[in-house]
């Protein structure tokens, strides 16, 4: 399942206006709360090497609260995931 049941589209998740450019941190907001951390990175990782994914649950489902922070390693990957 790959998060169509909250209708959030994958191909609209990045948000350009709150990213970090400094730290290479793209905020991602509407990810779809039947993802995992690992497939927040797995959607982001043809964007180059990516070093951190922060992705938060709620602690009584474990389902991610609809937002994550990705970072990544180099400005030229951070632009990608930008272009998404």
């Amino acid at each position: 399942q790959d998060g169509a049941s909250n209708g959030a589209d994958a191909s609209k998740l990045v948000e350009t206006g709150k990213s970090a450019v400094a730290s290479h941190t793209v905020f991602v907001d509407g990810v779809p709360y039947v993802w995992s951390q690992e497939k927040v990175q797995e959607h982001f990782q043809s964007c180059g090497v990516i070093l951190e994914v922060r992705a938060p649950t709620w602690q009584d489902s474990g389902r991610l609260r609809g937002y994550a922070h990705v970072k990544f390693a180099s400005e030229a990957a951070w632009k990608k995931a930008l272009a998404m």
